[in-house]
C-alpha cells in the first residue's frame, strides 16, 4: 500500500505529494466530500507553501478557509480549525 499525499509532504517528496493531492481533491470533488475536499486543498497550500510557491498556495488556503467559515455545520468547521491549528503547531516545531 502506498503511503497517502501527507506521507509524502513529510517526507519532502515533493513530486508525489502534489500528484496524490491532486487525485484525492478530485476524488473528494467527484465524491461531494467537501470536508476532505477542502482539507486536502488546504494541505497542498500549505505545501506550496513550504515550496515557496506562494501564489499558487495562497489561493488555495484562502478558498479552504472562506468555505469553512461559512459552513453552518459548527462540529465539522470545528473540526477544520482544530485541525487547521494542529497543522500549525506541527510545521512551526519542525522549522
Amino acid at each position: 500500500m502506498e503511503p497517502g499525499p501527507p506521507a509524502y509532504f513529510g517526507l519532502k517528496q515533493y513530486d508525489k505529494a502534489e500528484r496524490e493531492f491532486l487525485n484525492v481533491i478530485k476524488l473528494s470533488k467527484e465524491m461531494r466530500s467537501d470536508y476532505y475536499y477542502y482539507i486536502f486543498l488546504s494541505e497542498l497550500g500549505d505545501m506550496y507553501l513550504e515550496m515557496k510557491r506562494y501564489k499558487e498556495a495562497e489561493p488555495l488556503i484562502i478558498q479552504s478557509l472562506e468555505h469553512f467559515k461559512e459552513v453552518s455545520d459548527e462540529k465539522e468547521r470545528d473540526k477544520f480549525f482544530y485541525f487547521r491549528s494542529l497543522q500549525v503547531i506541527i510545521r512551526a516545531k519542525t522549522i
